[in-house]
């Protein structure tokens, strides 16, 4: 029986490894989901079950409470009164949609997260494809993006990072695809990609919209320096047809125009009334990490730095304030970290980088792997965050092997690059260490994964050689 399993898992990863990828991941959401809300918190963790299968002290129990006063709502006066951000929470909008055409419970959730889940797999799975090739290799390289029980977080219970995970999957899939496309691609071939990045970046947007903006900075920056190295490799080559550079001159103005999506989502501003109130909750703090309006943040002095553009300098004051803003609402938090250190220009920001670096790639650090935070739910996060630490460790060498094995690939450079940045972006914006691990998940464990394939890679050469 083993044997015949296992045959035909290999069969699966030869003939249709995208299917392999999202429905393993899809059926580890909702196996596990049903574990945790059904048998683990009521039974082996009653401190930390709120009922309903959700945890205390996170704000899935506030998201539940709006979602179902919202469904009530519509049973009673039909359709109509759905609303996308019932008391300023999308995700209990989402969630309230469900809950009208099912029953108000937790675990109804768990088959959307799974398929979400599902997509975000499959579109790592295949960026990695295009990055290193190899695609059974690959297929494990994903695991850990998978599998991580840190992502039960979110995964059982309800919460925006179920929904912006996926969505920024989605958009680095398009946007790599765009950046690895030739002349020898039809113009057919990128068709999905591009309505993948779109559909990526409009869920984002709607959820964290001021986070898009930042990503498409980030992006369209990279896009702007590949075009110039592209257009001076064809300049200097002599084998080079005006067809190619004409055709990757196309693909990367259609990039562009993608890059500039913020401009086509302005008609989301007249929900800007909705989402800017002023809110003391606890919880919304941690919510709008980024998307910080300037009346909500504390007093923090910003001195404009006239070598910047305008619009880059703004968003540089933008994370300022959020970081102020985090200092204020988490001044008791038990995973603070470099609270004394506040930004006042660009270039504050800069000298901070390397620690940035640090914390980013390598927080939480190990003494703080197994003490107890202010939250007793926390406890078992923290623990697990440590042996997931450990693993990320591990894999970092075999990113480093192949950033210099694909250094010759600017779409590498490309992915280092976003994924690189705005792991830096949170980390310099938000100084709590918990949060910070949520919020960097999908572009740390995309480099993570990539590590990973590395140190696989390694691996199999070694035992070949042995041989």
């Amino acid at each position: 029986m083993i044997h015949k399993w296992l045959r035909f898992l290999r069969s699966a990863a030869e003939k249709h490894p995208n299917r392999l990828v999202f429905t393993t991941a899809f059926l580890f959401v909702v196996f596990s989901g049903m574990l945790v809300q059904f048998v683990i918190l009521p039974n082996f963790l009653p401190y930390a079950h709120r009922g309903d299968g959700l945890l205390s002290g996170y704000d899935s129990g506030k998201y539940h409470r709006i979602a179902v006063a919202a469904a009530e709502k519509i049973e009673q006066e039909g359709w109509s009164a759905w609303q996308l951000y019932p008391e300023y929470q999308i995700v209990s909008g989402v969630t309230s949609f469900f809950y009208a055409l099912t029953v108000p419970k937790p675990w109804v959730l768990l088959p959307v997260n799974g398929l979400l889940h599902g997509v975000a797999s499959v579109c790592l799975y295949q960026v990695l494809v295009m990055l290193v090739g190899r695609r059974k290799l690959t297929l494990l390289s994903v695991t850990p993006f998978m599998f991580l029980p840190s992502s039960l977080l979110w995964h059982t219970q309800i919460h925006n990072e179920n929904y912006v995970i996926p969505a920024l999957m989605m958009f680095v899939y398009g946007w790599m695809s765009m950046l690895t496309s030739s002349s020898e691609k039809k113009l057919s071939t990128i068709w999905l990609p591009m309505i993948a990045m779109m559909i990526g970046s409009l869920v984002v947007w709607l959820f964290r919209d001021k986070v898009m903006v930042i990503v498409y900075l980030i992006a369209l920056g990279y896009v702007l320096l590949q075009y110039l190295v592209k257009t001076v490799t064809w300049v200097r080559s002599k084998s080079r047809t005006k067809l190619q550079l004409r055709w990757e001159q196309i693909t990367l103005v259609l990039t562009l125009v993608i890059a500039s999506n913020p401009i086509l989502f302005q008609w989301v501003d007249n929900l800007d009334s909705v989402r800017w109130q002023a809110d003391t909750d606890f919880s919304a703090a941690v919510q709008n990490t980024i998307d910080t309006p300037d009346e909500w943040n504390p007093r923090v002095r910003w001195e404009r730095s006239r070598w910047l553009p305008l619009v880059l300098d703004q968003q540089l004051r933008s994370i300022a304030y959020t970081r102020a803003r985090f200092v204020r609402s988490w001044e008791y938090a038990g995973s603070q970290i470099d609270t004394n250190r506040d930004f006042h220009k660009a270039w504050d920001m800069i000298t901070y980088l390397p620690r940035a670096v640090q914390v980013g790639f390598l927080a939480p650090f190990p003494h703080d792997w197994f003490q107890s935070g202010y939250k007793k739910a926390a406890e078992v996060s923290r623990w697990a965050a440590g042996v997931e630490m450990i693993f990320i460790y591990c894999c970092l060498p075999g990113l480093v092997w192949c950033w210099w094995n694909f250094r010759r690939k600017l779409a590498f450079w490309g992915f280092l690059f976003l994924n690189t940045a705005m792991i830096l972006v949170y980390t310099i914006a938000i100084p709590n260490v918990g949060s910070l691990y949520r919020f960097r998940f999908p572009f740390l464990l995309a480099l993570v994964c990539c590590g990973f394939w590395g140190v696989l890679y390694l691996y199999h050469q070694f035992r070949n050689n042995k041989r």
